[in-house]
């Protein structure tokens, strides 16, 4: 386990122990965001994995540069290209994040305190949208949430007995 350290400000230091989750983000010319989604990702495990849709910019090379595995893939869906990421994680745990989304204090420390013992538990998460720099806090956009930390094993088995319980 690699122990990470987080400056929040010049009067608080936070240690992290890395935590058995791999974080899955899918790309396609995030040049401008996507060292920041990294940077928050590394807060909360040593398994980042990048399936870049063959970005112009320099999003493959930012990816690369942070220590990340980078995988190029044709563009074949959300689903199918999340999927790809999901196959090549380290964890069965997957934080799946697309690159203009950050994890932020709350999240990273509410991670660190689960127990992911259950692997048929799925975690759904509260988005925070900015419209610029201000916080959209009302209508669809200030409830918005997304099931986005799940274990690829058990959730899997427990989505096939759901849709088909002979399947299973």
């Amino acid at each position: 386990m690699f122990v990470f350290v987080v400056v929040t400000c010049l009067k608080h230091i936070i240690i992290f122990n890395m935590i058995p989750v791999s974080v899955v983000i899918i790309t396609k010319n995030e040049a401008e965001v996507i060292a920041e989604c990294i940077a928050a990702a590394k807060l909360i495990t040593d398994d980042i994995i990048i399936i870049d849709n063959y970005s112009t910019d320099q999003t493959y090379d930012i990816a690369v540069a942070e220590g990340c595995r980078v995988y190029q893939k044709n563009w074949d869906g959300y689903g199918a290209n999340k999927n790809k990421g999901i196959d090549l994680a380290k964890y069965d745990w997957i934080l799946s994040v697309d690159a203009d989304e950050i994890a932020d204090t709350e999240l990273v420390l509410s991670l660190h305190s689960l127990k992911l013992s259950d692997p048929t538990m799925v975690y759904d998460i509260k988005f925070k949208s900015y419209f610029g720099k201000k916080l959209i806090r009302y209508g669809s956009w200030g409830r918005d949430h997304h099931i986005r930390l799940f274990n690829r094993t058990g959730t899997v088995v427990a989505i096939k007995r759901a849709r088909n319980p002979a399947a299973a």
